[in-house]
C-alpha cells in the first residue's frame, strides 16, 4: 500500500484502466486487493520464500490443495496460476486469460471437492478461488461442464417445455407476468416433495411460494445486510432485487455472503442449480422433486424422480 500511496499513478479504482501496472483496492472483495502490481509483489515474495501459506495441521495450503495436477502443468505452474487467479482483476479485458487459467486449475478444485466436507469446502473454495462468481457465474458453469462432459445445454428443449407447461396449466398463477417465474411456480406446485404440506389457497396469505429457492427483496435494500441477517441455511438461495415474482438484479446467497449473478433470470436460476454441484451440496429435501425436474429433464444429469416422471406424462397427455 505504501508504494501505491507514494506513486498515486499506479492506483486504479477501475478494473479497465489501461495502465501497465495498477493497484485495484478491494478488487476481489473486502480486503482482497487486485491488479498487476499487487500480483507481481505477491509473486516475487513467493519466489523468495518469504510467504508461507498454511492449512490446519501445519500443512501447506497450496501443496495439499493442489496435490492433484493437470498432466499439462507442473505443480509450480499450477501454484502460480491459482495465485494469479486470486489477485487478477476481473474485467472484460482479462476474461479470456481468467477462463483459460480456470480450466487449467479444475483438478485443484476437484481435489477440494473430494477431500473437504461441504461446510469446510465452501470456505476453502471461496478462499482459494475468490473469482468463482465473477462474470455472472460463468466460471461455475465451466466446472459444471467438466463434471458432466456429455452435457448439452439445449435452450430449445427448455423453451418447448416451458410453452407446454404454460399452455397446459394456464389456469395456474395467471397474474404472474414473468413467464419463467410462472413456470417455476407451476413446477413447484406439480412436483411437491414427500412430507411437504400443500398450501390451502382458501387461507393463503400473500407469500412467496418459492421461499428457500428464489426470494425477493426491495430494490433499495442492502443485499449484504440482508444475507448477514439471513436465517441459518447452508443451501444456496437465489435473491432478486425486485417486487415479488418480478425480474431484477440477481444474487446467489451462500452462507453469509451474496454474489451478483446478473439480471437475466433464467441464466441466474441455472447458476443456482450449478452452485449446488460446485459445492457438493444436496438439494433441500423439501425442494428435491422441484429440482429433480431440472436436473433430470432439462439438464439430463440425474434420473428424474417418480413424481417428476408422472408430471412429464401429464404434460405429454
Amino acid at each position: 500500500m505504501s508504494l501505491v500511496n507514494e506513486y498515486a499513478s499506479l492506483r486504479s479504482k477501475s478494473a479497465d484502466l489501461p495502465q501497465a501496472l495498477w493497484f485495484y483496492p478491494d478488487g476481489s472483495g473486502p480486503g482482497r486487493h487486485s491488479g498487476k502490481l499487487h500480483y507481481h509483489i505477491e509473486y516475487m515474495v513467493k519466489k523468495n520464500h518469504k510467504q508461507i501459506h498454511r492449512l490446519r495441521n501445519e500443512h501447506s495450503e497450496f501443496e495439499e490443495t493442489h496435490s492433484v495436477v493437470n498432466d499439462s502443468s507442473t505443480g509450480e505452474e499450477l501454484h502460480d496460476m491459482i495465485t494469479k487467479l486470486k489477485f487478477i482483476v476481473p474485467s472484460d479485458a482479462s476474461f479470456d486469460v481468467i477462463k483459460t487459467d480456470w480450466r487449467k486449475t479444475v483438478e485443484a478444485r476437484n481435489a477440494l471437492r473430494k477431500r473437504e466436507k461441504p461446510e469446510d469446502l465452501i470456505e476453502n473454495m471461496i478462499e482459494n478461488f475468490p473469482l468463482l462468481f465473477a462474470f455472472n457465474g460463468s466460471l461455475i458453469s465451466l466446472d459444471f461442464v467438466h463434471m458432466f462432459p456429455e452435457l448439452i445445454e439445449n435452450n430449445n428443449k427448455w423453451n418447448l417445455l416451458q410453452d407446454t407447461i404454460l399452455t397446459k396449466f394456464k389456469h395456474l398463477h395467471p397474474t404472474v407476468n414473468n413467464q419463467f417465474i410462472r413456470s417455476l411456480l407451476i413446477i413447484k406446485d406439480k412436483n411437491p416433495s414427500r412430507g411437504v404440506k400443500r398450501v390451502n389457497k382458501g387461507s393463503q396469505k400473500i407469500t412467496n411460494l418459492l421461499e428457500g429457492i428464489v426470494e425477493w427483496i426491495n430494490p433499495e435494500d442492502d443485499i449484504h445486510k440482508y444475507v448477514a441477517d439471513y436465517r441459518n441455511m447452508k443451501n444456496p438461495v437465489m435473491i432478486i432485487k425486485a417486487q415479488l415474482y418480478a425480474e431484477g438484479d440477481s444474487y446467489i446467497r451462500i452462507g453469509k455472503r451474496a454474489f451478483s449473478i446478473g439480471y437475466e433470470i433464467e441464466e441466474a436460476f441455472n447458476t443456482l442449480i450449478k452452485t449446488h454441484y460446485f459445492f457438493n451440496l444436496k438439494f433441500e429435501p423439501s425442494h428435491a422433486n422441484f429440482f429433480s425436474f431440472f436436473t433430470g429433464t432439462v439438464f439430463n444429469v440425474t434420473k428424474s424422480s417418480t413424481t417428476v416422471a408422472d408430471f412429464i406424462l401429464q404434460l405429454n397427455s
